[in-house]
């Protein structure tokens, strides 16, 4: 049953855009049902101007698509050592249909932060043994809008984002059951954790405002066009985790996902044109019992009116592969962006005629689990014979694009975003703490 918690509390490819103006808007096999026993608060959100966000300094700055690097600040450290930090962008991106062709949605990570294993190799000091450095951990995660002209980017927009009474969220991760990693300052002391705290991981955008995808509950953020977070949607059975939290946490998301490997949440995130269903992918297969040793993963999709997720069988090329991204082209093609170190490969697969998961699959106690499958097919003559299912088979994938063709185009891609017509914004992300470079580039791709 759905419990609703209320609370108060590049070097880049050249992009030849014409200059114009933004027009900124605005149960069945294989599925976990839901349903609701609590209303929904509404936003009391107000309009909030670019001069009064929190990163308002950087809002009308111009950078170079091939080395778009925004700066922070330059972080110090015990023993002398400097780090300069930088506003990673690229966490994900996504162009709104009703825009003018040029305007990109991008949606930061955490913040910069380092682990504690390589905070030697980074810094020249070991700080700590085991978890996550939050170099400045006062950074807001936020929705950035962006106009491309030529070979230049301009921020139009950073949107804070905030919880439910507007107060700025943090990347600082939360104290969940299935989050146990310690978080630590620069200096090595201990942090708090925060149960608000999100790693925004993907981004899109509908006409009253954005689903975000995160990785630390796994939860998809509900927010309206100032940033404010009006609901978090997370596997069922947490909600009680979230406890004292600044939003409305909705258990709608099939339980099963909250087994994924720590940080390694959603990190793909789309939606049809009728903004009616959402799809979305883990990074990896589930920990269940090892996502290391599987290539198996879910692509969800999502009902957004009857809170139903539909799972289908999505095979990594690799088991040192893993997922960054996803597009719907219609309601039923998507494009799969698969990233190693080395390369990204965008894969097109349809849903039309693939066999959803089997029912099964979405409780824990399954066995084997449908991360165990070796094979590319699977049938439980025990359960098949009975009921007439048909035999699960993996989506078949076509190779659309591959990064490492290219040495214009960053190797690793986080967001990419569909401009129509066949020409697609790709981006990467940095974590903003080392010194690579984000890059923006432009690709044309045949989809049909």
């Amino acid at each position: 049953m759905k419990k609703i918690l209320l609370i108060s509390s590049v070097t880049a490819a050249m992009l030849f855009f014409a200059a114009c103006g933004d027009s900124s808007s605005g149960g069945n096999t294989g599925s976990s049902s839901v349903s609701s026993t609590s209303s929904e608060t509404s936003s009391s959100s107000s309009s909030i101007l670019p001069s009064e966000r929190k990163y308002a300094d950087l809002i009308g700055s111009e950078y170079d698509l091939a080395t778009f690097n925004v700066p922070l600040s330059k972080v110090s450290f015990a023993n002398g050592y400097e780090l300069d930090t930088t506003f990673s962008m690229g966490s994900g991106a996504f162009h709104d249909a009703t825009d003018a062709e040029n305007i990109v949605y991008f949606v930061s990570d955490r913040g910069p932060v380092i682990t504690c294993e390589e905070s030697e190799s980074i810094t020249g000091t070991k700080i700590c043994d085991s978890g996550e450095i939050f170099v400045l951990n006062d950074f807001t995660p936020s929705i950035i809008k962006g106009e491309i002209t030529g070979s230049k980017i301009k921020i139009l927009d950073i949107i804070d984002l905030k919880d439910t009474n507007a107060n700025p969220v943090t990347g600082i991760s939360p104290e969940l059951s299935n989050y146990t990693l310690a978080a630590y300052n620069q200096d090595g002391s201990g942090i708090t954790k925060n149960i608000d705290g999100i790693n925004p991981s993907a981004i899109v955008k509908t006409a009253d405002g954005f689903f975000i995808a995160e990785e630390y509950g796994p939860s998809i953020l509900k927010v309206d066009l100032d940033g404010n977070i009006i609901d978090r949607l997370v596997p069922e059975n947490m909600v009680d985790e979230y406890q004292g939290s600044g939003y409305n946490i909705m258990d709608v998301l099939p339980d099963i996902i909250k087994n994924r490997a720590e940080n390694r949440g959603i990190t793909g995130l789309s939606i049809n044109p009728e903004s009616t269903k959402l799809f979305y992918m883990l990074e990896s297969p589930l920990d269940n019992p090892k996502y290391s040793e599987s290539r198996n993963v879910r692509l969800a999709e999502y009902n957004i009116n009857q809170e139903v997720s539909t799972q289908y069988w999505y095979k990594l090329d690799s088991k040192s592969t893993s997922i960054s991204e996803i597009v719907a082209i219609d309601n039923n093609q998507l494009l799969v962006a698969e990233k190693s170190d080395t390369e990204t490969i965008v894969y097109k697969v349809d849903l039309l005629f693939a066999t959803p998961l089997y029912d099964e699959f979405f409780d824990i106690n399954t066995k084997p689990s449908f991360e165990s499958i070796k094979g590319d097919t699977y049938k439980n003559e025990a359960s098949i014979l009975p009921d007439g299912r048909p035999e699960m088979k993996i989506l078949e994938k076509t190779e659309i694009f591959k990064t490492s063709s290219d040495t214009n185009i960053a190797k690793a891609i986080d967001g990419l975003a569909n401009l129509g017509d066949g020409n697609f914004i790709l981006i990467n992300n940095t974590d903003s703490t080392n010194s690579e470079d984000t890059i923006i580039s432009s690709v044309a791709l045949s989809v049909e």
